[in-house]
């Protein structure tokens, strides 16, 4: 009880929650995975992500594509972030306004 005490009143002092002690991912989160560096301009993470199966502290279990399980610690992880569509259409709207001061 006096341990469990401690814990709250060092996570308040923080400002920390459960989620970001492990990295906040969660269960079905899109991840990618962290490769080991093959050549001077290989990538620093794969490029197809993978669908996180189950966390266990800072263990991370994930699966691709094709069903394969990979198992890493949370620090090799990092969450994949989809573009949004308002991105998609600021740009477009930027195009746009480049070719119409090129045309003045």
């Amino acid at each position: 009880m006096i341990k469990n005490c401690g814990k709250l009143i060092i996570r308040r002092k923080r400002n920390t929650s459960n989620m970001q002690t492990w990295g906040g991912k969660r269960k079905r989160d899109l991840v990618l995975l962290q490769q080991k560096h093959k050549k001077k301009y290989s990538t620093n993470f794969r490029l197809d992500p993978l669908e996180v199966v189950q966390v266990k502290g800072s263990q991370i279990i994930m699966k691709d594509n094709s069903g394969k399980t990979y198992r890493q610690n949370s620090s090799h992880v990092k969450k994949f972030l989809k573009p949004d569509e308002e991105e998609e259409e600021v740009s477009i709207d930027k195009e746009e306004l480049e070719g119409e001061v090129e045309d003045a």
